[in-house]
């Protein structure tokens, strides 16, 4: 019987947690392949390392250096989850998405000897959903989504999460954030349930969620926040401009104007950009990049939001390698913001990071299945450049939100 085996500690944590992996009982300075793999939604993901053994016949990933694999070096001790990758043969296009947040993401951990002859395996539970989190799906008039409500007494600050043009219903961010002590809205605006098909919206729909959740006698009176990526980021910029009750706008790589739909405001249609979908490039690897079309059809300059209206704090957060709307639209809003003598944002650019930002840990997720366009849509991202910043925006995020909304938690900073 094999005397190696392996910890992982804690065995169930949040997504956003870190988690010690450690082998002990090797041979000193034996090398050894760490594998992990992830079942969801149907789909394989996997990552693997090289590791030496110290002279005691342990490794710990905290302290050692990965020698080759999804990851390289003394990049950090939560290697194995943030490398994962699609497994060969799964279908094309896949990302690590959570559907189901009320469950949680299992990985399992396994030691490989030279002749990968399996030395020690081990398990680990991932959660989105902190314990005594109340789950509330929401169908209020023409409202569809899902409010996420932390344990106590409250009241806490409430927060409305948006989500891009794949539409439907996306719930993991919105969950951790409820896990950080916020009242959260995830609203669905289209491509669900009985909403529209298309992104064909009225905006008075994001009122009425706005309305909804400053209502509930859980949330914090004096108003809300908004956290939107891409598509959504532009809305929740939008709202900010016509309801004072948005009070902080976190903006992940959003554009400067609204595009792609038709977007109505007291039954009248908002002039928007289309996208110079002329400009489409195709990569080696068969995906979609938009990064011209956004580029060249920023002429529109007199489209450009009037975001020195808004009283919001703004958190914009750019990718620098975005392959979508470019950081470019960041600057633009920022210099508009300058002219009419304002300075209510702060800008958090990464080099190297693509669109698809997301809480830390996540796999950086170069391109995917986009389910509007019915093709893989490129995201851009450099892999380690992508995961930290991850990892630095999230409690800035987290921090900011506290700050401008107020709760009786001390900030993570």
């Amino acid at each position: 019987m094999s005397s190696v085996y392996l910890t992982v500690n804690p065995k169930s944590s949040l997504f956003d947690e870190d988690v010690s992996i450690c082998v002990h009982g090797l041979q000193p300075h034996q090398k050894v392949q760490l594998r992990a793999e992830l079942v969801e939604n149907g789909d394989t993901m996997e990552s693997f390392a090289q590791y030496t053994s110290d002279h005691m016949g342990s490794i710990d990933l905290s302290r050692l250096a990965s020698e080759g694999g999804t990851y390289e070096g003394k990049s950090s001790m939560m290697g194995l989850f943030w490398s994962l990758e699609p497994a060969p043969n799964q279908r094309p296009g896949i990302r690590l998405m959570k559907k189901n947040v009320t469950t949680p993401l299992r990985m399992s951990i396994s030691v490989l000897g030279d002749d990968d002859s399996v030395l020690a395996s081990e398990s680990c539970e991932r959660w989105f959903l902190a314990s005594g989190v109340q789950r509330v799906n929401v169908r209020n008039g023409r409202l569809r989504g899902t409010m996420f409500i932390p344990q106590g007494n409250g009241p806490f600050p409430g927060v409305i999460d948006l989500y891009g043009t794949s539409g439907g219903l996306i719930e993991y961010r919105a969950a951790l954030l409820a896990s950080k002590g916020f009242v959260t809205f995830a609203l669905a605006y289209f491509g669900f349930d009985d909403l529209p098909k298309w992104i064909n919206l009225d905006m008075e729909y994001f009122e009425e969620g706005i309305d909804f959740l400053q209502q509930h006698p859980k949330v914090s009176k004096g108003g809300i926040g908004a956290i939107g990526i891409s598509k959504g980021s532009d809305i929740a910029t939008y709202m900010s401009i016509i309801n004072p009750m948005v009070k902080a706008v976190v903006r992940l790589n959003g554009a400067q104007y609204l595009n792609t739909g038709v977007h109505r405001f007291q039954g009248e249609e908002i002039p928007s950009i289309d996208l110079a979908t002329e400009y489409i490039e195709t990569m080696e690897d068969g995906s979609l990049n938009f990064k011209q079309c956004y580029i060249h059809s920023e002429q529109e300059s007199d489209l450009v939001f009037e975001i020195e209206k808004s009283k919001a704090q703004f958190l914009m957060v750019a990718g620098e390698d975005d392959l979508m709307t470019t950081p470019w639209h960041q600057s633009k809003l920022i210099d508009r913001l300058v002219a009419h003598g304002k300075n209510n944002y702060t800008l958090l650019s990464y080099p190297g990071a693509g669109h698809l930002l997301e809480p830390p840990c996540s796999p950086h997720c170069g391109h995917s299945y986009h389910r509007l366009t019915g093709t893989s849509i490129a995201y851009g991202g450099e892999k380690v450049a992508h995961v930290r910043a991850q990892e630095h925006m999230w409690p800035r995020i987290i921090s900011f939100f506290h700050r401008n909304l107020g709760s009786g938690l001390k900030s993570q900073l």
